[in-house]
Order: C-alpha cells, then sequence, then structure tokens
C-alpha cells in the first residue's frame, strides 16, 4: 500500500514539476488542437515527458486509468516535435500539414493502444468534429497502420490482440441470451458509475478541502484502491481477468488473501 501511495504521489508530482499541462486524459486538448485552437503549451517536450512518467508511476501504483487518453496524447506530442527536425521543416511551415501530422499521431495512439488501425483513423476523424480534410484520410491510415506493424515486429502480440481466443468459429445462438443479459447489467452499472462520479463531483464543490490538495485526493483514491484490490488476487492486475473470461477452462483464481 506505502509503495502504492507512492508512485501515485510521484504521478501527482510530474505534472506538478515537469508540466501542469500533463494533467487529464490529453483528448480534450487534442480536439481543440485540431479544431483550429493551437495549444502549444500542449504539445511542448516537457508535456509529453510529463505525461509518460506521469501514466507510467499511475500504472505502477495500481490506479485504474485508461491509457487510451495518454497515449493518443504522447502519439500527438511526438509527432508535433518531430516536425522540428530540418528535414520536416517544409511541413511545419504549412499549417495544414502540421494539423494532418497531429491527427495522424492521434491515430497512431488509438493503434497502439488497442491494435486497431482502422479504428485509430476513425478516432482522428471524431476528434476534428469541425472538419475533416478527406486527403487526410490514407495518411492517418498509412501512419496508424506502420505503429501496428511496428509493434507486431517487435514482438509484442498482445499489443495487437488484447484478447486472444480458441473459441469455435460458430458459437451456438443460446449463447446470445446470456450475452444479452451481461450487455443489459453493464449497461446500468455504466449508469450507476456516472451517477457515482457526479456526486463525488458534488461533493468535492462541497467540501474544496479536497479539491485544492492535488497530492491529498491522489493518495486517498492510492489508499482505498491498494486497500481494496490487493487483497483480492483477481483485482492485482486488470488485464488477467479479462484474459480468464475469454480463455477457455475453469478460472484458476486462488482464495483471496488478506495477509
Amino acid at each position: 500500500i506505502i509503495l502504492s501511495m507512492l508512485f501515485c504521489a510521484l504521478s501527482a508530482a510530474s505534472v506538478d514539476f515537469i508540466s501542469p499541462h500533463a494533467a487529464g486524459s490529453g483528448i480534450p486538448a487534442m480536439k481543440s488542437v485540431l479544431s483550429g485552437i493551437f495549444l502549444r503549451h500542449y504539445l511542448s517536450f516537457r508535456t509529453m515527458i510529463a505525461k509518460i512518467f506521469g501514466i507510467a508511476t499511475a500504472l505502477i501504483g495500481g490506479l485504474n486509468v485508461g491509457k487510451e487518453g495518454p497515449y493518443v496524447h504522447i502519439c500527438a506530442v511526438l509527432a508535433y516535435q518531430i516536425l522540428k527536425f530540418p528535414l520536416f521543416q517544409k511541413i511545419n511551415h504549412n499549417p495544414g500539414l502540421k494539423f494532418s501530422m497531429i491527427a495522424a499521431g492521434c491515430a497512431a495512439g488509438v493503434a497502439v493502444t488497442f491494435g486497431a488501425p482502422v479504428g485509430g483513423v476513425l478516432f482522428s476523424i471524431e476528434v476534428t468534429t469541425t472538419y475533416f480534410l478527406i486527403q487526410n484520410l490514407w495518411k492517418g491510415f498509412f501512419c496508424a497502420v506502420s505503429t501496428a506493424i511496428l509493434v507486431k515486429l517487435l514482438g509484442d502480440d498482445k499489443l495487437l490482440a488484447l484478447f486472444n481466443t480458441s473459441f469455435a468459429e460458430n458459437p451456438s445462438n443460446l449463447e446470445l441470451i446470456p450475452f444479452c443479459i451481461i450487455g443489459l447489467l453493464f449497461g446500468l452499472l455504466g449508469a450507476l458509475f456516472v451517477y457515482t462520479v457526479k456526486q463525488i463531483i458534488t461533493f468535492k464543490k462541497k467540501y474544496k478541502i479536497f479539491s485544492e490538495s492535488r497530492y491529498g485526493q491522489v493518495l486517498v483514491i492510492a489508499f482505498l484502491t491498494a486497500l481494496i484490490c490487493f487483497p483480492i488476487e483477481p483485482l492485482q492486475d486488470e488485464k488477467s481477468v479479462i484474459d480468464v473470461f475469454f480463455s477457455k477452462g475453469d478460472m484458476n483464481w486462488t482464495t483471496p488473501n488478506l495477509y
């Protein structure tokens, strides 16, 4: 628990001491940039370092944080920083091509996260919200596919196939019934989660001591997360929990251990 709180505090410190613009997922900032509002500080090298260090230490600390937003932000910043090289000065001085590079970086971020090049391109289209140049479509797709191929060549297949399965190609139609029930239940849980987050935000506004101290919030969340997840083995690694549901055979979890 102490190690978890320590790494989570380091994650918060990276925002304070390296770049405050690294806070949050980064997707809202990229939406603003691709919509025409150029936020230079969100595309700085310091922000990228803070983002990488922050997401790494947060994951090491055991926080259940999503990687899609940070990866999209990191890849977009990396695309912008590459433009500063002498080889890409022509692109850097062309606003249209510059935004095309950043959009391609967003697509690469999704491709790295989920191993989904097509999804990455669709995401880059979604992020622009205002307009999308058709000529950027193949550029973003090429960048996303190149990213997925690079990950494949590095030998980490799990990044491209998040859930490796060996089920029969023709499942029974009866399986659709429990799938529908699971979808309904988790839809309700999603609504409950949104309601809970809303209540937490209201609570933070009412008691400003929780909103004024960034480290206090992080330490409290890290403590509660470690206290709940550490004794229960399936909760120690969220990826392994999902993998169990996508594998054949019985679940091989051991009894929760409080010591």
